[in-house]
């Protein structure tokens, strides 16, 4: 290798320091960086972590909810910078409701209300830029079904649990 080529960026051909593998301006935006506002592009949710129903004809909750798909989800998340701290806050808003169901008999409605209020605070933390749209993406590809029976709600719950247990801790 010539002395030019320690020099010239693989990526884009401009001038790099000889003891870096990529100038400047390539390295910040393999890292997420040098764009507007310093962030990262959104990860994609994969179709297989999007449910019609979170329970198999069987009527068992399915079990890809428990491993493939949580940890796919995750994954996802984390991309996006999601911690386990913001993910733990919007979960507990339904985990909360999902106790008083194992307590006792919760009319619909309110099990409904319980969720549309999670649903407004996703939207608003979006907004805020607190969190990236793809976690409301997953939430709004999920809406129709938590909101058709109690029992889906109990599955989306399940659902979040597993991959709650996926995301790496700080």
């Amino acid at each position: 290798m010539s002395a030019a080529d320690s020099t010239k960026c693989p990526k884009c051909g401009g001038f790099k320091k000889p003891e870096f593998e990529l100038c400047f301006k390539c390295s910040q935006q393999q890292r997420g960086g040098g764009r507007p506002g310093g962030s990262r592009p959104e990860a994609i949710l994969p179709p297989e972590c999007v449910f019609k129903s979170f329970y198999g004809a069987d009527g068992y909750l399915r079990p890809e909810i428990f491993i493939q798909s949580a940890e796919k989800a995750a994954k996802v998340f984390e991309e996006d910078g999601m911690t386990q701290t913001s993910f733990r806050s919007f979960f507990n808003m339904l985990k909360s409701m999902e106790q008083r169901l194992r307590a006792g008999t919760v009319p619909q409605g309110e099990v409904n209300e319980n969720f549309l209020r999670f649903v407004r605070q996703v939207e608003y933390q979006v907004k805020r830029n607190v969190i990236k749209d793809t976690f409301k993406q997953f939430v709004d590809a999920h809406r129709d079904v938590v909101l058709s029976s109690v029992k889906e709600f109990k599955g989306f719950v399940e659902y979040l649990s597993s991959i709650l247990a996926r995301l790496r801790t700080k």
